[in-house]
């Protein structure tokens, strides 16, 4: 004992444990305002999966978002490409972590799905061969929330997930009635919890042509910005988005939060925004008060020389900018007097000139010869729609072709364009094509004929659909798969009647036309007239399906139709926000009004649409 209390009386001991406390010391006043375990993150991004394509963002944006998150104090996991266990087991570990956290967050960057109103996350080794896999392949969006929900302040649960379902195609249904639906579904979550989808409920978000997708650039340009309260930081992150993808994504936010305001990075001279200090009175500065005084006995003289003593006496002054100003007044008047003494002679008048004729595009005709504008890859239509927006505010009549049905051109491409002309034509026209674009060139394309299918081996045209809302000179394409990335198969004319369509998912429908056979996008597809006819499904034998005066549940009830009501006619369907499937204008017996799509169904299997 008495050999520690001598140790402490050494001074040497003494200056080297002084040090030891100033270092200390230093370092906690160091450390951010955040201490470990307030601030919990867990990063996810998924993009090498095993039986889908890969998506290129997830794993950048999932680590740029962990480097955000560590700049701001969060004590971050990050984990990429989890299978089906190891996505549990790290939602498991890090709901510990954040239990008793202030704030407790989730990033996923990835594919998510929605089958029959449930949300999914979809790990790299899900297969999903059929709608009901998701339950015993995928991990359901609540487990998210419930790894967050220990937190006391503030739980957020932020998806980058809203792409196209890429397992549809090849998905089976194994019951008519389960729908899978398109983007995730909207949430109800706790009251303290924000969870924020890339694309509003519903709808689809875009993996974006950088390092990383529109929504979590928009994370990453806000995130870090002092003094942005957690509701305004979304709602900067939504018009982000909304400009870089031309308002064709909309990211959203369901939750709500308590009446304090919330940061993640505190404003830059105060803890809170909502503290107001009072700023102390200024103190009296003997030569302010000086060139105050010189200023007032001055300020209304009209000696430019007065003036400028002035200046040259108080420089720093802030009268002296008051007095520069006066000065140039001054000067100025001068100049108006001179002028009016002595008026300068008047100027010859100018010859008139003859403005230059506007240049009219010859019209469209016939030949094998186009202007090209500009192309671009299929998951760049907004690009294709800005440049074609660009040159038709010029008056160039431009028009966007999707070059897989022309042969000559490379396939699979948006192409803004002038024609067909012939070539001399097309040779005079790019001369002024190439006043807005500089790379404007001429290619030789002809467009393909349409499969018209006449073997006599294959169905004949009995089916209950047509082709509606395509251009006389423009054919609907046939794909092997749902979306524009998969192989051309055949094209559609615009007067086809006659087609079956069925089982349409995520905006695209089965279809079979004669020979021809493959996914159509169902925007061009409509019922030739009112024989086609719907039941209702999805209804308990003592429920009935509303028929209301609007499209949404706001409006008044006009009438009721059975659970196993049957040959109902609908008339026409609109989109109406806020919901996932259409709402439709309907007959059955004396009811008319509008009634919501998914509760009704054709032999088919489809909804109206």
């Amino acid at each position: 004992m008495t050999k520690r209390w001598d140790a402490f009386a050494n001074p040497a001991h003494t200056r080297v444990i002084a040090a030891l406390w100033i270092i200390a010391a230093a370092l906690l006043m160091a450390m951010p305002a955040h201490a470990a375990g307030d601030r919990v993150a867990l990063v996810i991004g998924n993009s090498a999966y095993d039986h889908v394509s890969q998506l290129p963002n997830p794993s950048n944006d999932a680590q740029d978002m962990a480097a955000a998150l560590e700049r701001v104090g969060f004590e971050v996991d990050v984990a990429l490409d989890l299978g089906y266990e190891d996505l549990r087991r790290k939602l498991l570990s890090f709901a510990a972590t954040a239990r008793g956290a202030e704030y407790a967050l989730v990033f996923y960057a990835g594919h998510g799905i929605e089958v029959d109103n449930q949300n999914y996350l979809v790990p790299v080794d899900a297969e999903l061969a059929t709608d009901i896999a998701a339950q015993f392949e995928a991990v359901p969006l609540d487990m998210v929330l419930q790894s967050v929900s220990g937190a006391t302040k503030l739980s957020m649960v932020l998806l980058d997930a809203c792409r196209n379902n890429p397992f549809a195609a090849s998905m089976e249904r194994t019951s008519a009635t389960r729908s899978i639906g398109r983007g995730l579904s909207p949430v109800e979550p706790g009251s303290g919890t924000l969870v924020g989808y890339a694309a509003e409920g519903g709808s689809v978000a875009s993996d974006g042509d950088g390092r990383n997708s529109p929504y979590t650039e928009g994370l990453l340009t806000y995130l870090e910005k002092p003094g942005l309260e957690v509701n305004m930081l979304f709602r900067q992150v939504r018009d982000h988005v909304m400009r870089e993808t031309a308002n064709e994504q909309r990211p959203f936010v369901y939750g709500s939060l308590p009446g304090e305001s919330l940061y993640l990075v505190p404003p830059d001279d105060s803890g809170t925004a909502d503290t107001e200090t009072t700023p102390s009175p200024p103190q009296a500065n003997p030569a302010t008060a000086e060139a105050r005084l010189a200023w007032e006995a001055i300020k209304d003289t009209e000696s430019k020389a007065i003036i400028q003593a002035y200046i040259d006496n108080y420089p720093d002054s802030i009268y002296a900018v008051f007095a520069r100003a006066r000065l140039v007044e001054l000067s100025q008047t001068e100049r108006e007097d001179v002028a009016e003494v002595t008026p300068e002679p008047e100027p010859e008048p100018e010859p008139p000139v003859t403005p230059t004729p506007a240049y009219s595009y010859p019209p469209i005709g016939s030949g094998d010869s186009f202007v090209l504008l500009g192309a671009f890859s299929l998951d760049q239509r907004a690009k294709a729609e800005e440049r074609l927006s660009f040159v038709s505010g010029r008056g160039v009549p431009a028009y966007i072709i999707e070059t897989s049905n022309y042969s000559g051109m490379t396939a699979n491409l948006y192409a803004v364009v002038l024609g067909p002309y012939s070539r001399n034509i097309a040779e005079s026209v790019l001369p002024e094509a190439r006043r807005y674009i500089s790379d404007a060139y001429v290619r030789n394309a002809t467009r393909k004929t349409a499969s018209t299918n006449p073997s006599a081996n294959c169905a004949a045209y009995d089916g209950l659909w047509r082709v509606t809302g395509i251009r006389s000179d423009d054919t609907l394409n046939v794909r092997s798969g749902p979306s524009t990335s998969y192989a051309i198969l055949g094209e559609l004319p615009p007067d086809a009647t006659g087609i079956h369509a069925r089982g349409c998912v995520n905006g695209w429908c089965k279809v079979q036309w004669g020979c021809l056979s493959g996914f159509a996008y169902d925007k061009y597809l409509a019922t030739a007239g009112v024989s086609r006819t719907y039941k209702v499904i999805d209804h308990r034998p003592d429920d009935m399906l509303n028929v209301r005066t609007g499209t949404s549940t706001d409006y008044a009830i006009v009438g009721r139709i059975p659970h196993n009501g049957t040959n109902i006619v609908v008339h026409r369907c609109v989109e109406a926000s806020g919901y996932i499937y259409n709402w439709c204008e309907v007959s059955y017996d004396t009811v008319r009004g509008w009634a919501y799509a998914r509760y009704l169904q054709d032999a088919d299997g489809n909804h109206p649409h």
